[in-house]
């Protein structure tokens, strides 16, 4: 008895996991030949008959026909299109056989001086080629029976009637809202494009694992670069940050997303981030089946180089010299180096002044690299920066006294990649 009902409960057991596996099954079928109330855009265009549906349009432009479909993984997709001409650049059609929030896959004929037929992703960062048959649609009139496959492990095989024109693999999107037929032409081909026989079986697979983050990188002392297990974006509509905090858990900085990349980001905050360690917060991301990740937490360790020092020292017109000047030391080459002057009433000038290693001399005067104009006020403030961060400053006026020849005091940084916080003052 015992036996039996194990048995019954296994088979039970493997019949619920290989229907949530499977996930909810979607049947569309559309022979075009007469109008239905699913669709949506530009219905006024569209004009049916036996044969299926032909464009109407009044005018050279685009058309955009969409309805709802949930098919996305061991799916079935087919349509007939055919074009009266020779398809170009300016006179060509797609058909996104799978749309979501995120992008969509398409098979699009033409589109290009080549005539390719092209199987395109397209995501808010990019559009990318997958596959392509270069001069496949280049022909006096096209006609093609689009069949696509997409099996369990996210591959593609495209057809045209029993002809396998090419597979490829690509688990980018793996949900979808619907689908649409997309067509652009000029004023002789507006009633060129006939559609026939559209069909969309698969399964509404539903992915319930959120993303992951790997790892970091650290790509300068102000830019880090996240890695995820799969295509991840923040949520539409976020405006959530990224979180830098001490190893005690207090805030530092927050920096945004200027570049997001289908499995990393690229975040840039406004400061160099301190040595050490550094806790980074994520507080949401989504994956492209609309899994959420709340607060994903890694840190990462900041080593910048070894003690080393940057100076500089200001010189104002002396006997023998031309003009005024400043000499900058640096043990290594900074070739992004930055002088900026600051007055005493506060006007600021900036002079671009690379750097190689060892002992410099910008302005005017005698063995100086010519700076066009400079000069020095009797008061002010100077700053060498590199790649906009501060590494040496030297606050100075004139005349000195005997004790102050080489300026006030002189600030000098211990590092060029250090913060503030490694200031230490010089006599």
């Amino acid at each position: 008895m015992f036996t039996d009902l194990f048995r019954s409960a296994l088979t039970f057991c493997f019949c619920l996991i290989f229907n949530a596996a499977q996930a909810q099954f979607y049947a569309l079928f559309d022979s075009l030949t007469a109008y239905h109330t699913d669709w949506e855009g530009d219905t006024a265009w569209m004009q049916f008959s036996s044969e299926g549906m032909r464009s109407a349009a009044p005018a050279a432009g685009s058309l955009e026909w969409r309805r709802e479909s949930r098919a996305a993984v061991l799916g079935v997709w087919t349509l007939n299109i055919q074009m009266d001409f020779n398809p170009s650049s300016a006179n060509y059609c797609s058909f996104r056989f799978m749309e979501s929030s995120f992008g969509y896959y398409a098979i699009q004929l033409s589109g290009s001086s080549s005539d390719d037929l092209s199987f395109v992703l397209h995501t808010a960062e990019k559009d990318t080629i997958l596959a392509a048959i270069s001069g496949y649609v280049n022909k006096s009139a096209v006609n093609v029976a689009l069949r696509i496959e997409r099996d369990s492990n996210y591959t593609f095989h495209i057809y045209d009637a029993d002809s396998l024109l090419f597979s490829t693999t690509d688990s980018t999107l793996r949900s979808s809202k619907s689908l649409s037929v997309q067509c652009t032409y000029s004023s002789s081909r507006v009633d060129k494009f006939l559609f026939s026989t559209l069909r969309a079986d698969g399964h509404a697979f539903r992915d319930t694992v959120a993303p992951k983050l790997l790892n970091i990188d650290v790509l300068t002392p102000q830019t880090l670069r996240l890695h995820w297990s799969e295509p991840t974006l923040p949520p539409p509509g976020s405006l959530n940050g990224v979180i830098a905090r001490s190893a005690q858990g207090a805030p530092l900085d927050t920096a945004l997303f200027p570049y997001l990349s289908e499995y990393y980001w690229d975040i840039t905050f406004l400061r160099p981030l301190a040595l050490g360690q550094v806790w980074i917060e994520i507080p949401m991301a989504t994956d492209t089946a609309g899994n959420l990740l709340f607060f994903a937490l890694d840190s990462v360790q900041l080593e910048y180089p070894t003690r080393q020092s940057v100076q500089i020292l200001g010189i104002h017109q002396i006997e023998g010299n031309d003009g005024d000047y400043f000499i900058a030391y640096s043990p290594v080459a900074m070739p992004a180096a930055e002088l900026e002057l600051i007055t005493e009433s506060g006007v600021k000038k900036a002079y671009d002044c690379p750097l190689d290693s060892g002992l410099h001399r910008y302005g005017v005067g005698q063995n100086a690299r010519f700076i066009p104009g400079f000069s020095m006020p009797d008061q002010g403030v100077l700053i060498l920066k590199n790649e906009g961060i501060l590494v040496a400053v030297q606050p100075y006026h004139f005349p000195y006294a005997p004790h102050e020849s080489f300026g006030d005091f002189l600030l000098v940084a211990d590092s060029i990649t250090y913060t503030n916080a490694q200031w230490r003052i010089t006599s």
